[in-house]
C-alpha cells in the first residue's frame, strides 16, 4: 500500500507490465500505455496535495483494485446463500475474512461513496449473520420439513417455496410470523435479533437476484 513503493514497483517492472498489456489490452488501449506509461504511472501513485475535491484520476483508477475482490466476494455470497452451512463452515469463515479486506479497500477518503461504503456494510452484516443460530434453524426445518399449517399468520403463504422473490417476502411482509415459527421450532435463540437479521437477509437476497439478473443479461 506504499505509494513510493508502488511507484518504483512499476518503474522497475514496465517491460514486464507492457509485455502483458500487448496481450491483454486493445491495440489502442496498449498504444496509449506504451506512450503515457510514466504519465499513467504519476497520476496511479502520487496522490493529489488538494483533498478537497474527489474528481482527480488517482481516486478512479486506484478505486478499480477494489472490483475483483468485490466480484469475488459477490459471487461467494450468492454461491452460500443457496446452500446449507453450519456455523464453523470454513467457507463462510473465508467469506467474512474477504469482506473485511474488501471495506478495507474501499475505505480511502474518495476511492467510493460512503452510500457504496455503507451497502458493503450492510452486505457484509448479511453475510455474518449465516454464522448464528437463526440461520442454523432455517436449514433445519428445510430439511426435516415440518407441517407448519396450523400457523394462521402464513395466510397461505408457501414457507418452502425457494423462489427468490418468495424468499424475500419470507423476510419482509412475513417476517414476524416467520419469527414464531423459527422461536417455536428451534427456541428463543433463532429469533434473537430477529428484526435485524431478517433485515439483512432481505437485502443480500435482493443483491442474489440482481447478480443473477446481471450475469443473464451479459449472457
Amino acid at each position: 500500500n506504499n505509494l513510493t513503493t508502488q511507484h518504483k514497483s512499476f518503474i522497475s517492472g514496465k517491460s514486464c507490465f507492457l509485455e502483458v498489456a500487448e496481450q491483454e489490452c486493445s491495440r489502442a488501449q496498449y498504444n496509449l500505455l506504451s506512450t503515457k506509461f510514466d504519465q499513467f504511472i504519476e497520476v496511479l501513485t502520487v496522490k493529489p496535495s488538494d483533498t478537497s475535491s474527489c474528481s482527480s484520476s488517482y481516486y478512479k483508477y486506484n478505486s478499480l483494485k477494489c472490483g475483483p475482490m468485490m466480484t469475488a466476494m459477490s459471487w461467494e455470497a450468492s454461491f452460500l446463500a443457496t446452500i446449507n452451512t453450519k456455523v464453523n463452515d470454513t467457507r463462510v469463515l473465508e467469506l467474512i475474512d474477504l469482506c473485511d479486506k474488501v471495506q478495507i479497500c474501499m475505505s480511502p477518503d474518495c476511492f467510493f461513496t460512503e452510500i457504496e461504503k455503507k451497502i458493503m456494510v450492510e452486505n457484509c452484516e448479511a453475510i455474518k449473520s449465516k454464522y448464528t443460530e437463526y440461520v442454523a434453524c432455517q436449514w433445519r426445518i428445510k430439511k426435516e420439513a415440518p407441517d407448519l399449517s396450523e400457523y394462521k399468520c402464513l395466510n397461505g403463504f408457501d414457507f418452502y417455496n425457494n423462489e427468490v422473490q418468495n424468499q424475500i417476502e419470507k423476510f419482509t411482509t412475513k417476517k414476524d410470523c416467520v419469527k414464531e415459527i423459527l422461536e417455536d421450532y428451534c427456541g428463543p435463540a433463532a429469533g434473537e435479533n430477529f428484526d435485524y437479521n431478517a433485515e439483512m437477509t432481505a437485502k443480500a437476497l435482493v443483491m442474489y437476484e440482481s447478480s443473477v439478473n446481471m450475469y443473464q443479461g451479459n449472457d
